[in-house]
């Protein structure tokens, strides 16, 4: 495979949260196509789109190794995805690249914040105008690739919150009735700039009150936040949402706090 890695970000701080990367690439088809396929890999998460459809119903891609000595990568046929004329993929160094997008920070175990009046309409598709985007440079990533191995990792089941308690100190706690590890999705209609949150846990304190306490949990001094929280920002407007990286523990009888 060619194993041209590119580094999208300008500047790397591993002990700050970032900006999720967003890049793209354009090129033409000028001549029939028979048969195209794409390899897809990153140091961390990922989703991919060819021409705007996302390339495979898996989540938490390319799967989880130590990206240090082994990364994973997965192949796809997307010849039916391509089209004469300009078109989205294709990896060396002009691809651009843009941090300012809406996920403002992630991690796979901490949570994800997300500000939707930042989202790019049209970023994964033709014609978007990337002027404002920079360029990538080559990686020096020493690891070893290798093929995907494992099950697929795909949304099975959805569950319902069973009971909505609200507690002493205010808060609303909504209890899904049994051990799972997944991620929520909302709808939620409100202000431009109001910030929704969920903190992702497993019970009560003695007061009645959520608490992640029995877990160990402090709250983390760059981000301000206990771990498993999801945040929110909201355009104006109805949306809905759910995670795109990180996914959570509900492992006793209370399974999130809702804060606002």
């Amino acid at each position: 495979m060619n194993e041209l890695f590119i580094e999208p970000e300008l500047t790397t701080d591993a002990k700050n949260p970032q900006n999720a990367s967003y890049v793209r690439k354009t090129f033409q088809i000028q001549k029939e196509i028979k048969n195209a396929a794409v390899k897809f890999s990153a140091c961390g998460m990922y989703k991919a789109f060819v021409n705007g459809a996302e390339v495979d119903t898996q989540v938490f891609l390319p799967g989880r190794t130590s990206y240090g000595y082994r990364l994973q990568y997965q192949e796809y046929d997307v010849t039916k995805m391509l089209r004469a004329g300009e078109n989205a993929i294709v990896t060396d160094r002009s691809w651009k690249a843009f941090q300012n997008g809406p996920v403002r920070r992630n991690n796979v175990k901490q949570g994800e914040l997300y500000d939707a009046r930042k989202e790019l309409q049209g970023w994964t598709d033709i014609g978007f105008d990337d002027s404002r985007w920079h360029g990538v440079k080559k990686s020096s990533y020493p690891g070893q690739l290798v093929p995907g191995e494992g099950e697929r990792i795909t949304e099975h089941e959805r569950f319902q919150p069973e009971k909505i308690l609200h507690t002493p100190d205010g808060s609303t706690v909504l209890d899904f009735g049994q051990n799972l590890a997944g991620y929520v999705e909302f709808r939620v209609k409100g202000k431009a700039g109001t910030k929704v949150e969920l903190v992702c846990g497993e019970t009560l304190d003695e007061n009645g009150n959520f608490t992640l306490e029995n877990l160990g949990f402090r709250k983390d001094k760059h981000t301000g936040c206990y771990p498993q929280t999801i945040q929110y920002i909201l355009t104006e407007g109805t949306q809905r949402y759910k995670p795109l990286f990180s996914v959570q523990a509900f492992l006793q009888e209370r399974a999130l706090g809702f804060y606002h």
